[in-house]
């Protein structure tokens, strides 16, 4: 490889690893990403392109569930309201 700047060729072999999360999402379905850029092509349009890939699958995901502050504190609130 030598010292220089690494180039395209350095770097053809990929290994593509899905993350599906939706965490950080503004919108729901986000952790279907993977499935969805699979099912549109992503690994064949990258080795028609003469990219090698090897699809590792997806790891291991979780639905993001959004922490509401008021449910995490409902009770203090409500004693606080109540004059507890």
């Amino acid at each position: 490889m030598g010292d220089g700047p690494r180039t395209h060729e350095d770097r053809s072999e990929w290994v593509l690893i899905g993350v599906p999360t939706s965490a950080g999402a503004h919108h729901a379905g986000q952790d279907r990403a993977p499935a969805a850029l699979r099912a549109a092509g992503l690994i064949e349009r990258l080795r028609a392109a003469g990219v090698g890939v090897t699809d590792a699958g997806d790891l291991p995901g979780a639905v993001f569930a959004v922490d509401h502050l008021l449910d995490r504190y409902i009770d203090a609130l409500v004693s606080a309201i109540a004059g507890e």
